[in-house]
């Protein structure tokens, strides 16, 4: 591993450190919203019954009694917790496991990336807006969502290391030798554990949003496998054998995580969730067209406490989001058609009752146990992060690979370092005024980046430190009006 390789690492592993700094040093708790309300409470039963040796199956100081370990939201069996608020006091072991829900998100974004073909750099910004984007942000009040989102990279790693191991450069040769290479079980285990982690974090819905998710990246694998590969009914065989297994190992992560799920399941029958629920419920809190304008300027309405739902979060910073666009029309190749894909697809469900299929969708079982159709923004976010790294590789490449002083390093990373300073200690009031001039802000700044790109009168490198400044800089404004 370079040292490219292992700096960017480190930087995804703190870089939520960085975004909540109070948090890691207990000096703060995450507190806003469900976290009060919901999360907080159950996990303080939660941390007391771990304490005696025990679960908190049921509470009797909820209305008549609840049974706190079938309702699921405490993620009772998901291993960090347990660890977590077995060891620690509870404020500190909730604040570490939405820092190590961030942590997961980038880091496992940057090896997905990587897989697929991303230059360091460019697999970093795709962990970087990933892990730093708007839902990812905007849900660290949703302690739940926020744990089981992180898990979705991981899945895909898994699917991609069954099914293409070698990522974009597949080739025969490599094929053959990956199938006689076996590690098959081992694969296997991978993916089935990631499944059940993310089934016992706690949120159903994120679950199966990312299955589905999981599914459509093996079928587009399988399908470029075959593509690459043809020939003899062996490979078809191995295809097939391959898809098999992943449905297999998902299946396995459900039997895992059952002891969850069970329990979960039985309550539902008990509640009005049972057979669906009415149209109108579910489509509470869809995703409007007109919050478009909102990938440009994030907090239009003002304060999202309460007047911007965090359900609606889908920032991925203004220069990522020209990323995204930009490398999308450069590249015009397979993998960004599919993430393409993905992005639209995923937009078009997280609409819900503002398209004509949603009264055909909330009639289909499970997909109708679930309101907030806001939440397919989790594979959008995912795949527009991974488009923006795309671009940032069709850019660089187009410049000289011409080395940067380390002077000139020192001057950017401290000058991020002032703005980053600089934003942590303005008041909540005085960032929100500045919701108009930020974005112009920003996109003159992006702007200008990809014309002396363009014109090449900056070296890859400069442009790289330049871009990878300038994104974390803004995805920290946006990020600090959630502090």
């Amino acid at each position: 591993m370079s040292r490219t390789e292992r700096s960017a690492l480190l930087a995804l592993a703190l870089l939520p450190v960085l975004l909540h700094p109070l948090a890691a040093l207990r000096l703060g708790v995450f507190y806003v919203g469900d976290v009060l309300r919901l999360h907080y409470p159950l996990r303080a039963v939660y941390a007391a019954a771990l304490r005696q040796g025990t679960l908190p199956l049921w509470s009797p100081h909820v209305l008549a009694g609840f049974p706190l370990l079938a309702e699921g939201q405490t993620g009772a069996f998901y291993l960090p917790n347990l660890i977590l608020h077995r060891l620690l006091p509870l404020d500190l072991a909730l604040n570490y496991s939405v820092l190590f829900a961030l942590s997961l998100a980038g880091l496992a974004t940057y090896a997905l990336a990587r897989r697929l073909g991303f230059s360091p750099p460019a697999a970093f910004l795709s962990g970087l807006v990933f892990a730093g984007g708007g839902f990812m942000t905007g849900h660290t009040n949703h302690l739940n969502i926020l744990t089981a989102a992180a898990w979705l990279p991981v899945q895909l790693i898994a699917v991609d290391w069954m099914l293409s191991p070698w990522g974009n450069a597949a080739r025969r040769s490599r094929y053959r030798a990956q199938r006689r290479g076996g590690h098959a079980v081992l694969r296997f285990l991978v993916l089935s554990l990631a499944v059940a982690l993310q089934l016992l974090a706690g949120h159903p819905q994120i679950a199966l949003i990312s299955l589905l998710t999981l599914l459509a990246f093996a079928l587009f694998r399988a399908w470029l496998l075959r593509h690459d590969v043809p020939g003899s009914p062996l490979d078809t065989f191995w295809l097939l054998r391959s898809a098999g297994m992943v449905l297999g190992a998902v299946l396995v992560g459900g039997l895992l995580a059952a002891v969850q799920l069970l329990p979960t399941w039985e309550l539902v029958q008990e509640s009005v969730r049972a057979g669906g629920l009415p149209v109108r419920f579910l489509a509470s809190f869809s995703w409007h067209p007109a919050l478009f304008v909102t990938l440009i300027v994030p907090f239009i309405l003002g304060n999202p406490y309460p007047n911007f739902s965090v359900e609606w979060a889908a920032y991925l910073g203004i220069l990522p989001l020209l990323l995204a666009f930009s490398g999308l029309w450069i590249r015009r190749d397979r993998e960004a058609t599919f993430l393409a894909g993905l992005a639209v697809g995923s937009l078009l469900l997280a609409f819900g009752d503002y398209t004509p299929l949603f009264p055909l969708l909330a009639r289909l079982p499970v997909l109708n146990l679930f309101r907030v159709p806001a939440r397919f923004l989790l594979p959008f976010t995912l795949g527009m992060a991974l488009l923006a790294g795309m671009g940032f590789d069709a850019w660089h490449r187009t410049l000289l690979p011409t080395p940067m002083a380390r002077r000139k390093i020192a001057v950017i990373g401290f000058a991020t370092l002032v703005v980053v300073i600089a934003l942590r200690a303005m008041p909540l009031d005085a960032l929100l005024r500045l919701r108009w001039a930020l974005p112009v802000l920003l996109l003159s700044l992006a702007s200008a980046l990809l014309i002396l790109a363009r014109r090449r009168w900056i070296g890859g490198t400069t442009f790289a430190a330049l871009m990878l400044a300038v994104t974390l800089a803004d995805l920290y404004a946006y990020g600090a009006v959630y502090k």
